[in-house]
């Protein structure tokens, strides 16, 4: 029907193992599809992340779970990045 419903869980986690954001069921796209269905689109939410001092140094990941609520397909997506202290 040329529409979208895409829905996103997303988890931070520090160095040590611990859970340090998660949140779930976001809304990341919704609505009408304009233009190629097959081309990549951007995401609502916007993932950035800044270092406090008492932010452990070290190895954090970045879990995104993209779910398309009308076909039901999952997409796990993961990265990471080691934050260094000054």
């Amino acid at each position: 029907e040329g529409k979208a419903q895409v829905r996103c869980d997303l988890r931070i986690i520090a160095p040590d193992g611990k859970l340090a954001h998660e949140q779930k069921d976001v809304t990341c796209y919704a609505g009408a599809i304009k233009g190629n269905p097959y081309a990549m689109r951007l995401a609502a939410p916007t993932v950035t992340f800044s270092g406090d001092d008492d932010d452990q140094p070290g190895n954090w990941s970045i879990e995104v779970m993209l779910r398309d609520a009308i076909r039901k397909v999952e997409l796990s997506l993961k990265t990471s990045f080691e934050l260094h202290k000054p």
